[in-house]
Parts: C-alpha cells; sequence; structure tokens
C-alpha cells in the first residue's frame, strides 16, 4: 500500500529518504520496495546506542558517562563513525568481547547511514520524529481510543477516509467511492 501511494502521488524515482531506527529487516524492506532511497539511520535511536557503548566503560548516569556520551555523540553528529569506533576500541576494557562486538557491530553495520553531516547540509531529516508524530496524530488519535477494536477491513476502509484529506485526493476519494457504492433498491 505504501509504495502504491508514492507511485501515485510522485513520478518517477525522486530523491527519495528512508529513516529506520537500524533494524536489518527495515534496510531490506526499502531495499526491496524503495531501492534509490537514501537510507538514514533516526539519529535519537543512534544516539541511544551510543549511550549503551558508553555503558561499556562507565556506569550509565555517573559524570564520567555522560561526558563520554556526550563527546561520543558529538562525532556522531558530526558523522564521524570511524572515529567514534576507534575511540570505542580504545576505551572499552577487553573483557567486554561479546557485548562490545554486538555494539560496535550496530555502527559498523549502519555507518553509511550515519553520516548525519552530509544529510543536514543536503537538508534531509535525520530523525523519524515528524512521520512518527504523523502515524499518532493521523492513525493513533482515531485508531486507537480506549475500547477500540477493528477488524482489518474495517481499519483498511476508515484509513482510506481519514487520509484522504492528508494526500490531497478528498474530492478524488469521494468520486471514486460513490461510483463503487450499489444503488439503494
Amino acid at each position: 500500500m505504501v509504495r502504491a501511494e508514492y507511485d501515485r502521488r510522485f513520478a518517477g524515482k525522486p530523491e527519495t529518504i528512508a529513516i529506520g531506527d537500524g533494524a536489518l529487516w527495515i534496510w531490506e524492506l526499502f531495499r526491496i520496495r524503495f531501492p534509490w532511497a537514501i537510507q538514514i539511520v533516526d539519529f535519537h535511536h543512534a544516539a541511544e546506542h551510543v549511550a549503551a557503548l558508553a555503558e561499556l566503560v562507565y556506569k550509565g548516569g555517573t559524570p564520567e558517562w555522560k561526558k563520554l556520551r556526550r563527546r561520543w555523540t558529538k562525532k556522531l553528529w558530526k558523522g564521524k563513525i570511524d572515529d567514534l569506533l576507534a575511540a570505542a576500541r580504545k576505551a572499552i576494557p577487553p573483557a567486554q568481547t561479546d557485548a562490545t562486538d554486538k555494539a560496535l557491530a550496530y555502527f559498523d553495520t549502519n555507518r553509511t547511514r550515519m553520516r548525519y553531516d552530509l544529510f543536514r547540509q543536503k537538508g534531509y531529516f535525520i530523525g523519524s520524529g515528524v512521520v512518527e508524530a504523523a502515524c499518532k496524530t493521523i492513525v493513533g488519535l482515531r485508531f486507537k481510543g480506549s475500547g477500540m477494536h477493528w477488524s482489518q477491513l474495517g481499519l483498511k476502509r476508515l484509513l482510506a477516509i481519514r487520509t484522504a484529506p492528508y494526500s490531497n485526493r478528498y474530492d478524488a476519494f469521494w468520486t471514486w467511492r460513490a461510483t463503487k457504492l450499489k444503488p439503494a433498491a
């Protein structure tokens, strides 16, 4: 449905940004549906991983941890992933091998998706907050109320109505819908 709406609204393959939290299944989905998209790891999620990385050096919440987290987050903000990884490898005690490998792999795997300096320079969003807020206000407020339960078919039908004004096709939706209605007997 997302790809169909994309194709309806945009001709060809315009510059497309795909923002995710770093989960491999998300990037695979983008690779299949939007292979030309510029992939960006949500900065907030990446910064949370920086905090976890710093916890391999200092106990979370301590002044030392806060200082290290700030220093490493600045490297992340500037897109200096190689510097971040080098600093982390130097600072993390060698006894933390499994946890260290997993924490570093996140940054190593997503390094091209964390060029935040370049992305900001080009005017790209580096956070998913705008999309998440739209989901909350357009979908969540209407469909996640207390005691609400929806069938897939019911949700699909109402989502079409709910999203039509936001996709600039409210009138077209009702014109199309009128042709699909069965005449009353």
